[in-house]
């Protein structure tokens, strides 16, 4: 089995409609189940054959396709032209860029489909061979009644379209068929997990090597760990600086690979409060003001490369493509805070104090809008606005969820947006579109930034971008002289609107000549030292309580380490040092030395991992690790739980309790307990049941199904486990996590919203660093706080501890008390034998001291009058 990862969300949010938003197609994997014509090899500058058997410009008007004999879809249908000709069609109702150079497509015969070339563009291959072909059997009901509409000469704008886009837009297709090697299991599908198996009947499945291929879940937060873990072989996410520092001393091998893109920031042009970031000089003095390779060090560490160009293309291909005549008028934007300054004071700015205003008097202040998982464009966009602040701009960074940040940046809710820019495509003419076109309509699919691609500029006059970067892939020959005259006429005429921005920049005035060198004492820091303070911020998230020392190197006051930054990000040894993905045990080395040790201070020793059960199942002792690289924070100090029985009913069943306990000091939750009626003498197998993210908390989890909505809840995931479980003997009980159920801020008196709809985990989350801690942390002291009152139940066995979860709760950790997590998902509990549980790897539901089952027993089905409730009661709403 491979192992990768790859975000998605679960249906129904997550669809398999590739068209349309929220779409699950598992990005780089996709090639993988919905095979396109061909790739394209970088190495050898050519393309390889995948569904395509040949391709070629026919005539100067025409581009052919013809695709491979015996092709077959999953499901053993024949794949054909009639899918590559809805394929197009289906990408032409979807506005794509192939189509303003290419204004019909037929079907030949059987395999071979023709794309008639309205403006004869070396780009039409490009768009043609790595488009992934989609089944006619699918998709062919929309593009059938779309054919005759283009055939009548209308576009897009035509009401016909938009009534066949209605329905498109809406239209959620069950299954997903493939035509590569591999294919969804969709019974897989999970919030954890997902996996890829054999499709015996696409290309290239008699050469591929692996069976399975399981993709994790998640973005860089829930994939880091798994990879310094080593429990994924592959992944692309971006990652934290910290993180990569880590695995580097681990020794995981990192692939610096050119991207040909980057992070940048949009501006929304719609908002009236940004009127004046529609003068160029305030945007050129900004991107004077900002020390990129102080960001790129931030944000990418060793990988950070800062682009020479700041044309919208990376320097690579802009070299291929641009003389050195016209390289050398581009302006490099080098950092120059006189510069900046002297930009802003000619578009009318003012300086008062620290803060800069703009002509009519307002403080320049904005915010940015950022991926709160995606760590590298997180990072970016904090270290920006962190720049802009020392220049006079106030920018505040919000955080939002990488599954809900797309909406908003294109229905243009934003003020600023972290936003990629480039493309890793072989011809520059990508490079605008991505940077340019894919974020204003109709390629957005809403208004996005609002820029109007028709300006009128200083130094060229009128200017329409489309027509220029359409200009910019003109040319089907570029070998010879004049094949590609009109591409690179495009191309220069972009770069000498640059070229001439840059001339009226140098003139002499008040800020000097750009590339100026500050005066000493006001240099930019270095991009080391950039690194070094964000390990500082590791230390103010990480650290324990401990004398403040001095650091040496930087002067900063800080808890230091003896060997400062480099003992916390080494390697945790003796901690899973010689782990192994798919070893079935881990064993432990010897204690680490004292320098790494010293990393907390007091912390207990650390047991050695170990093995046991008479029966060869294994369990893992889990210990947690002195403070260090991967820490999830300090967990709350344990205190009595005072517990107080609130309530007491019997309902279906079962004896049902709602407890108070502490969960830490001064700080109280509640508890629910559910044992079965007439349980006898012994003590039971206990299930500490987690709850998702779901609206209701551990109530449903528990049975709560007093309302409609919960009813439903619970029916739609089957989500009631802690009360069948309880039917079937165990005692159960359940906890909410903090910002869930009774714990959620909703809930409280003279509550106001002001979250402006953003997930409550990653607030939760941010709020808790702050502390130096994390959400996670905290809530597994909860659930051990809880797990210590449960085990105090006369009907509990201490030593016989199980873990349920759901979703969000399906990922966390058992904790040290107990010997089997059972992460689950809809199709998982009460559906399947428990003992074939994977998650994420196999474990039989045994206890951790004694070779006897984790069950219940027949002790349920015995009636006595040890724990019996004292009455009998009719079932309410736990509130």
């Amino acid at each position: 089995m491979f192992n990768g990862a790859w975000p998605y969300e679960l249906p129904p949010t997550g669809h398999f409609n590739v068209f349309v938003t929220k779409a699950i197609t598992l990005g780089i994997y996709r090639d993988l189940i919905e095979a396109a014509p061909a790739l394209y090899h970088w190495a050898d500058d050519k393309y390889v054959p995948v569904l395509a058997e040949k391709w070629g410009y026919e005539g100067g008007e025409h581009f052919t396709l013809t695709l491979k004999p015996g092709l077959k879809w999953s499901d053993g249908t024949p794949l054909t032209a009639k899918d590559a000709l809805a394929t197009f069609i289906a990408r032409r109702m979807y506005s794509g860029q192939l189509f303003e150079y290419v204004d019909r497509v037929e079907a030949r015969d059987e395999r071979t489909i023709a794309l008639h070339m309205k403006t004869p563009s070396t780009v039409v291959e490009r768009y043609v061979l790595r488009e992934p072909i989609v089944p006619y059997a699918l998709y062919g009901q929309f593009t059938d009644k779309a054919v005759p509409v283009y055939a009548q000469g209308k576009d897009n704008s035509a009401d016909e379209i938009k009534a066949i886009r209605k329905d498109f837009d809406q239209f959620r297709p069950d299954k997903w068929l493939a035509s590569g090697p591999y294919m969804l299991d969709q019974r897989s599908m999970t919030e954890a997990s997902a996996e890829l198996v054999k499709n015996p009947q696409g290309v290239h499945a008699d050469v591929v090597r692996f069976d399975r291929i399981k993709l994790y879940n998640g973005e860089t937060p829930v994939v880091s760990p798994l990879i310094l873990a080593k429990e994924i072989d592959y992944a692309t996410h971006g990652l934290a600086v910290a993180t990569t520092l880590q695995m580097k001393a681990q020794g995981i091998r990192i692939l610096r690979t050119t991207t040909y893109g980057g992070q940048g920031v949009v501006i929304n042009h719609a908002n009236p409060k940004l009127k004046i970031l529609t003068d160029k000089r305030v945007r050129q003095a900004f991107a004077h003001a900002v020390n990129r390779e102080v960001n790129a060090a931030v944000t990418y560490a060793e990988s950070g490369r800062v682009p020479k160009y700041m044309a919208g293309v990376q320097d690579g291909l802009l070299e291929k493509w641009l003389s050195k005549d016209d390289l050398a008028k581009l302006n490099q934007y080098p950092y120059d805070i006189q510069k900046a300054t002297a930009l802003m004071l000619a578009a009318g700015c003012k300086k008062q104090g620290d803060q800069w205003l703009d002509p009519d008097g307002r403080p320049m202040e904005y915010e940015l809008v950022s991926e709160a998982e995606f760590q590298d464009r997180s990072a970016s966009g904090q270290d920006w606005a962190d720049q802009m602040g020392k220049f006079g701009v106030k920018v505040i960074v919000r955080a939002v969820s990488f599954t809900q940040t797309p909406i908003e940046k294109r229905e243009g809710k934003f003020e600023l947006a972290m936003d990629p820019w480039g493309t890793g495509n072989p011809h520059p003419h990508f490079s605008f579109v991505a940077t340019l076109l894919s974020k204003v309509q109709p390629l957005a699919n809403g208004p996005y930034t609002s820029f109007e691609l028709k300006q009128k500029t200083d130094v060229v006059g009128e200017v329409d971008f489309q027509q220029l970067i359409t200009a910019s892939a003109q040319g089907i020959d570029v070998e010879a002289e004049g094949g590609d005259r009109q591409g690179r006429a495009g191309l220069q005429r972009i770069a000498a609107g640059a070229a001439a921005d840059r001339a009226a920049d140098e003139q002499p005035g008040p800020g000097g000549r750009a590339g100026d060198r500050l005066a000493a004492g006001q240099r930019p820091d270095l991009p080391e030292l950039a690194l070094h303070r964000q390990l500082h911020r590791l230390h103010d998230l990480q650290r324990h309580a401990r004398p403040e020392v001095a650091c040496e190197r930087c002067a900063r006051r800080d808890a230091s380490l003896p060997k400062h930054h480099a003992a916390r990000l080494a390697p945790r040894q003796g901690y899973a040092a010689t782990a192994r993905r798919g070893s079935p045990d881990v064993l432990a080395q010897p204690e680490p030395p004292g320098d790494v040790r010293a990393a907390g201070a007091g912390a207990p020793a650390r047991p050695a991992l170990r093995r046991s059960d008479a029966r060869g199942v294994r369990v893992l002792a889990r210990a947690r690790p002195a403070a260090g690289a991967g820490d999830p924070g300090r967990l709350p100090a344990r205190g009595a739980p005072n517990p107080q029985l609130l309530a007491e009913w019997e309902d279906g069943g079962l004896v049902r309790q709602k407890w108070l306990i502490d969960v830490q000091r001064h700080l109280s939750a509640t508890l629910l307990v559910n044992r079965p009626v007439g349980l006898g003498p012994g003590r039971r197998p206990a299930l500490l049941c987690w709850h998702g993210h779901g609206p209701f908390g551990k109530d449903v989890v528990m049975g709560d199904d007093g309302s409609p909505e919960r009813r439903d809840n619970i029916a739609r995931h089957n989500y009631d486990y802690g009360r069948q479980m309880a039917r079937r003997g165990f005692v159960t009980f359940a906890i909410d996590w903090i910002g869930a159920g009774e714990r959620n801020d909703g809930n409280k008196p003279n509550w106001r919203n002001s979250d402006r709809g953003r997930d409550w985990c990653n607030l939760y989350y941010l709020n808790a660093t702050m502390l130096g801690m994390t959400s996670l942390s905290i809530n597994v002291a909860h659930g051990r706080a809880a797990t210590d009152f449960a085990c105090t139940l006369p009907a509990v066995d201490p030593a016989r501890l199980g873990v349920l979860g759901l979703s969000g709760g399906g990922r966390w950790p058992s904790g040290r008390r107990c010997a089997t997590a059972l992460p689950r998902g809809r199709d998982h509990l009460l559906q399947r034998p428990l003992g074939a549980l994977r998650h994420p790897r196999p474990q039989l539901l045994r206890d951790a001291g004694r070779a006897r089952p984790l069950q219940a027993g027949r002790s349920a089905r015995s009636a006595g009058p040890a724990g019996a409730p004292p009455a009998a009661g009719r079932h309410r709403r736990l509130r």
